[in-house]
């Protein structure tokens, strides 16, 4: 086995970092030095030790999720002697956090011994989504939205890029979401920030296909084998009764210039083309889309879907002949 997957899968390190360590001369095997990349070693038989300390395989992969609370960090150990997230979760399997949530910030934050797994969840290669609901002063509108959709600069040079949505107003204040498939330090409070909303609470409430539910604050479970399949997957719909925007923040659409209005969950022998819940989420032409434009052939007012080019409600005497019942 090749030294850096040993020492990922042992929860030294990532691959690059162990080759970093490598280089520095800060692993050995069977006593010698380990410096090139390609060096092999054999867990069952070979001493691998890094800075002197033996390294072994772990017997099995464990998979954990925490729900961080506010001021504690997620390094292993803290020379100020601060809480850490391994603190709180009481296990015998020497574990690694899955990314990073600053100090300030809760919510989900994953642990494991499987490297191979970790990276592929934290790096952006991997593009498993990160959801993050922040309370804000003040309400971000349509164009606003639009900023942190076509990427706004953080300090590091990178630009910030998130997919974000108002999901209810406050005094003076708003909550809202905002996905994110890039983990740059602080990236969602200072891209908050940089376009004027300071963030006051922040919570990640979701990784890939995985949510937070009711995991209480400084809580954690152990992940069942489809929690772990479930977290490099895209997410499913909420279920009915989740989070709903108030009607004057229905509109935001990220600037494309119309309303659009949230339709009521289908049911039976509604017609087809009617708007779901799920529209909010699709762009303009998409399947099952209601266009409140005006229609093409003149008069105001909503279009019927279906039709290659909009028609006004009132300009239509019955249901398309492809929807209409046979007699």
């Amino acid at each position: 086995m090749r030294l850096q997957k040993l020492l990922a899968e042992a929860g030294i390190a990532s691959r690059r970092a162990a080759e970093r360590l490598m280089a520095e001369g800060r692993v050995s095997v069977n006593g010698h030095p380990a410096i090139e990349p390609g060096t092999q070693a054999n867990p069952e038989r070979d001493v691998v030790a890094v800075d002197g300390r033996p390294v072994s395989l772990p017997g099995r992969h464990v998979y954990i999720a925490l729900n961080k609370p506010p001021g504690v960090i997620t390094t292993a150990r803290d020379p100020q002697g601060r809480p850490t997230a391994l603190d709180l979760v009481d296990r015998p399997e020497r574990l690694f956090t899955v990314g990073r949530l600053d100090r300030d910030t809760e919510g989900l934050l994953l642990l494991t011994n499987d490297g191979d797994w970790a990276n592929l969840v934290a790096h952006p290669r991997g593009n498993v989504e990160k959801e993050y609901v922040a309370l804000v002063d003040g309400v971000p509108g349509p164009e606003d939205l639009r900023r942190l959709d076509e990427g706004v600069p953080l300090p590091d040079g990178h630009l910030g890029h998130g997919r974000a949505t108002v999901l209810e107003e406050l005094d003076g204040q708003a909550r809202v979401s905002l996905i994110l498939h890039e983990g740059h330090k602080r990236q969602a409070r200072l891209m908050f920030g940089a376009i004027g909303y300071p963030v006051r609470r922040l919570v990640r409430v979701r990784i890939g296909g995985l949510r937070l539910g009711d995991l209480a604050s400084g809580a954690w479970r152990e992940l069942t084998p489809a929690d772990v399949r479930a977290v490099t997957r895209p997410a499913a719909p909420e279920p009915r009764g989740g989070r709903r925007q108030p009607a004057r923040q229905q509109e935001q659409r990220h600037g494309h210039g119309y309303e659009r209005r949230e339709g009521r969950p289908g049911k039976a022998g509604e017609r087809r083309g009617a708007a779901s819940p799920d529209d909010r989420h699709r762009r303009p032409g998409g399947g099952r889309q209601v266009d409140d434009r005006p229609g093409h052939s003149g008069g105001p007012g909503p279009a019927v879907p279906g039709h290659r080019h909009d028609v006004p409600r009132r300009g239509v005497v019955g249901p398309p002949a492809r929807h209409r019942p046979p007699r």
